[in-house]
Formats: structure tokens, C-alpha cells, sequence
């Protein structure tokens, strides 16, 4: 199992400006890439095809022509970028070799023409397989030559479609700076560091500080900070085989769960005073959260109802929470985006993500007082933590400390999915969702 810290810094310079800086930081620490590896996505939707991103690279830079990949030469490709990653080069899932033509001078020139004149769609820049430290392991977590030939390989990074190379590539870890531009958006800064038995999250952190002092602080910038596992591949079988396992236990739990929700409610209205006045929903949100220990989640300053916990054998919980009332003591129950509360669990090597409907167990919105609401979700997490925890932690073992979710990150959801400890079926609202 390979763990590495990964920061994501949101950036405030420009992108020409971003690949010198940090060229510069490197050289003070004597850090050096053993490959540079990019990505860009073309929309071509230029009025005449000599003014399309990738005709005034190809212009300003010819050796790029060998790079791109055109929906005219593939009919069956979706998008269109220049690329030298892993698998983009004539359909090989392998490990590109070295490019002696791709230096530091060409990728910081290159970015120089970003987003103006070359507009990309999105642009990708891995500064990959840096020695951080002496015993630093710069290669890849994944080895492409092990998995390229397994039959089930929609998630190798092959055939892509336009806007998914980024959801592709952030499973890319290894020891490697990498440089993301969105059309019309701030540049991010992803720094990932191996954390290993001699190389601490500690040390690693004073790594990411380099960087801080040049592109500011968590408190001055938008700043993620999470850690990734990478299972290895030959554990593949066995995580699927686990996870299938877990899905079938769970489906049953849900069930019988959802029955004692129901009942709990119809036992705790039969024992409420009718016109009681209630406090208001911020004040029993407010009061749910404290009782649930949670806290609001690094990552999603903006978002007014995601929390999360860590929970034990070093599972982490968040939880996603929407009640809105239409009326002094009563709920709406028309609809679902109105009432749910949504929680993911997780570990190094699982996720687990579910949707739990009011609906699923209040079926009377004329009579039922807001507390109850809460009181269901309550008692939904207390059996969570009772009965589910201990089945994840039986199934998959405990995750280790390195494991810190300061922030929930999607990266979490997509490493999974390409581990193979994951669930691909997707269910209605009110159902679970793996």
C-alpha cells in the first residue's frame, strides 16, 4: 500500500508565470523530475481551423504535431488534445519513455501561450517521478505494463472523452507536481508527496511549505489537503470480491434499518404533545451537529450542510444534511432534493456513499414535528456506527493513521474506482449508493 499526502493550492498568478516560480523553488532544493508529461484538450470551435489552440501551438511550436490526437485520424475518439501521457500515445497503455525534446525551457514556453493565445478547453502539466528525498520512490503507484492487458479495463487510461482526462488523471499517483488550467478558471497547484515509515506526513508538510512561501499560506489561498492510498494491484480480486460481500450484508441492514426508523417515529409521535411549538431548523441543526460530533469539512468552506467525524479503526464519515421546512411544523416530503441527508464513509481501500430520503421513513407530513426529523438521522448514524463500522472494519481491515482526511476530496471516489473496491451500480434517490 502506497500513501501520498496530496495538497491542492488554487492559485493566484497567472499560468505563464506559475512553471518559472516553481521551476525556481526546485533548483533552491535540489528537487528534479525525472519526466514532464502534459495534456491538452482542445474544444476546436475557432471560425477557421488556423486559429484553433492546437493550429497556433502546432505554429508556434511544430515538434507538438507529434502529439496530437485528432478525432479526424480516430473516429471513435470523442476528444481531441495533445498529450504525452501514459496510454495517449498510440493507443499503448504503457509508460511513455523519456521525451528529450519535452525540457523544462519547452513546457515553460509552451505555458507561456496559455490561455492566450492557445485557449485549451484544459490543460495538464506533471512535473512526474521527483526524489523529494534520498530514499523517495519515483515511480508511478500503478504500473500500466502490469494492468494493461486485464480484460476488464475501462478504467485504464486509453480511449478518453472530452472533460475526463482530469477525472483519469488524478488517480496518477506518484512523487510529481501537477499543473491543471480549466477554461476560465484559476490554475491549481497539486503537490504529491509518498509518505512512508521513514518519510512522516510531517516532514512531507515541510515539503508543501516551500511552495506556501511562494504561492501562499492555507489562510491567504484555497488550499486542500487529503491523503490517497494506492492498494497494490495484485489485492484487486480480493477488494472486489470484499466489496461484494459488504454490498449484500448492507442491503439487508438498509432494510431492516429502515423498519426501525419507521417505528422509532411512530413510537416518538405517539409521545409528543400536539401544538407544541419547536425550535426553528437552525437551532435542532445546530443542536444535531453537536450531538453527532461533526464539523464542518476543510474542503467545501462554501457548502452550509457538509460535515464530517473521524470515526474508529480511522474511518472517516461526512455527512451531507438538507431539511427545509414549508410551514411552522411541518416538512415537505414532495421532494427529495428538499429533504435527505447523505453520508460518505471511507478508508484507504473502500468507499461507502448513501442517500437516506426523509420519505423513507416519515410517510405523514401533515402531523410530524421538525425534531423528529433529526431524531431519525440520529438514530440512522448511531446504527451506522454500531452495526456497519465494525462489518467495513471486518471486511477490510483497519485503515492506517496516515490515512488524514483533512479535507474530502473527489480523488477518494475515483481511486476506488480504479482499484476495483467499488460498487458501479447507481440507484435511485432513497436507495444506497455504492
Amino acid at each position: 500500500m502506497r500513501r501520498f499526502l496530496n495538497v491542492v493550492i488554487v492559485v493566484k498568478q497567472k499560468f505563464s508565470d506559475i512553471l518559472p516560480m516553481i521551476y525556481k523553488i526546485m533548483e533552491e532544493n535540489q528537487w528534479v523530475e525525472e519526466r514532464r508529461l502534459f495534456f491538452m484538450e482542445d474544444l476546436n470551435d475557432a471560425k477557421t481551423e488556423n486559429r484553433t489552440p492546437h493550429a497556433m501551438m502546432c505554429k508556434a511550436f511544430p515538434q507538438m504535431a507529434s502529439y496530437w490526437h485528432s478525432a479526424k485520424k480516430n473516429k471513435e475518439q470523442k476528444a481531441e488534445y495533445f498529450s504525452n501521457f501514459p496510454g495517449y500515445m498510440d493507443g499503448k497503455v504503457v509508460f511513455m519513455p523519456e521525451n528529450k525534446e519535452i525540457t523544462r525551457d519547452f513546457l515553460k514556453n509552451m505555458a507561456a501561450k496559455i490561455p492566450k493565445p492557445c485557449s485549451f478547453f484544459q490543460t495538464n502539466i506533471v512535473l512526474d517521478g521527483i526524489r523529494w528525498n534520498k530514499e523517495c520512490n519515483t515511480d508511478p503507484a500503478i504500473d500500466w505494463q502490469e494492468v494493461q492487458n486485464y480484460p476488464d479495463n475501462e478504467f485504464l487510461p486509453g480511449q478518453i472523452y472530452a472533460g475526463s482526462f482530469f477525472i483519469r488523471a488524478m488517480f496518477y499517483q506518484s512523487n510529481s507536481i501537477f499543473l491543471e488550467k480549466g477554461f476560465d478558471m484559476k490554475p491549481e497547484l497539486r503537490i504529491l508527496i509518498e509518505i512512508t515509515e521513514k518519510f512522516s506526513r510531517k516532514e512531507a508538510l515541510a515539503i508543501v511549505e516551500e511552495f506556501q512561501k511562494v504561492f501562499g499560506t492555507h489562510k491567504q489561498t484555497y488550499t486542500k489537503i487529503y491523503t490517497i492510498s494506492v492498494p497494490p494491484w495484485k489485492n484487486r480480486e480480493y477488494l472486489i470480491q470484499q466489496t461484494k460481500r459488504m454490498q449484500e450484508w448492507y442491503n439487508l441492514w438498509c432494510q431492516e434499518t429502515i423498519c426501525k426508523l419507521r417505528e422509532f417515529i411512530e413510537n416518538k409521535k405517539g409521545s409528543m404533545q400536539k401544538d407544541i411549538k419547536t425550535p426553528g431548523i437552525k437551532t435542532l441543526q445546530k443542536k444535531f451537529l453537536k450531538e453527532q460530533n461533526l464539523v464542518s469539512h476543510d474542503i467545501r468552506p462554501w457548502d452550509d450542510h457538509g460535515w464530517c467525524r473521524q470515526l474508529v479503526h480511522n474511518f472517516w464519515l461526512y455527512v451531507e444534511l438538507v431539511v427545509k421546512p414549508i410551514e411552522q411544523n411541518n416538512l415537505c416530503l414532495e421532494n427529495d432534493c428538499n429533504n435527505y441527508m447523505r453520508i460518505s464513509c471511507y478508508g484507504d481501500n473502500f468507499h461507502l456513499f448513501d442517500h437516506i430520503s426523509m420519505r423513507s421513513f416519515i410517510t405523514d407530513p401533515s402531523d410530524i414535528k421538525r425534531n423528529l426529523v433529526f431524531d431519525g438521522y440520529a438514530l440512522y448514524l448511531k446504527l451506522f456506527e454500531e452495526e456497519v463500522v465494525p462489518k467495513l472494519a471486518e471486511l477490510f481491515g483497519d485503515t492506517d493513521k496516515t490515512f488524514y482526511q483533512e479535507s474530502k476530496e473527489m480523488d477518494v471516489y475515483w481511486q476506488q474506482n480504479i482499484l476495483g473496491a467499488w460498487m458501479d451500480e447507481r440507484r435511485r434517490a432513497g436507495e444506497h449508493i455504492w
